[in-house]
């Protein structure tokens, strides 16, 4: 998958616009099950994937916090090296923070300039929600690749049962510089 599919991709996608009647009769699948899974409130486990680029943990507040780790190679207008995005799951809202690191990204600099930060703590998993990061664009957790989103919504040349499957399994896309499918319990399966 390339990143431009991926950029058009999330630019026009609304987390809240997937009618989940229409995608199960159009893929054959429970209405509960895929009103649940494409329910924006839906909760994503997500595992730290270091070697990928994030960390999962919370903040000082200890609401979930995902760390974004590098500088976005994808988006020039942002320079700093950790991006972290929190989740509150009373109020359904995003908190971005941009976290400035001098030295080399190495674990005990990164994990001291986000504890100083926002106080961050590296828990190794977060429940967050889907979401999209309001100005680095390649920063997204969504319920299906680009692909699989056409097909579930009838625009596509697909299989609907590849929908209906990925729907069964509970996998889902962090989007972090590439496209990232995660399992149900949140682990990386492939990009």
């Amino acid at each position: 998958m390339t990143w431009f599919l991926d950029k058009a991709f999330l630019a026009g996608l609304d987390l809240h616009a997937y009618d989940a009647a229409a995608i199960a009769t159009r893929v054959g699948a429970a209405p509960d099950a895929v009103a649940a899974f494409v329910d924006p409130r839906r909760t994503l486990w997500v595992q730290s994937g270091p070697e990928y680029g994030w960390l999962a943990g919370a903040d000082r507040q200890h609401r979930p916090t995902l760390l974004f780790v590098g500088a976005p190679r994808l988006d020039s207008a942002t320079v700093q090296p950790l991006n972290a995005v929190t989740f509150d799951r009373g109020a359904m809202t995003i908190e971005t923070a941009a976290i400035a690191l001098s030295g080399p990204l190495e674990w005990e600099g990164v994990l001291a300039a986000a504890a100083a930060a926002i106080g961050f703590i590296h828990v190794g998993n977060a429940p967050i929600f889907p979401f999209k990061h309001p100005t680095i664009w390649h920063y997204a957790a969504v319920p299906f690749p680009f692909h699989l989103h056409d097909d579930a919504l009838g625009r596509g040349e697909g299989d609907p049962e590849l929908v209906r499957r990925w729907i069964e399994r509970g996998n889902y896309v962090l989007h972090c510089g590439d496209a990232f499918y995660l399992g149900e319990g949140g682990e990386v399966e492939s990009s």
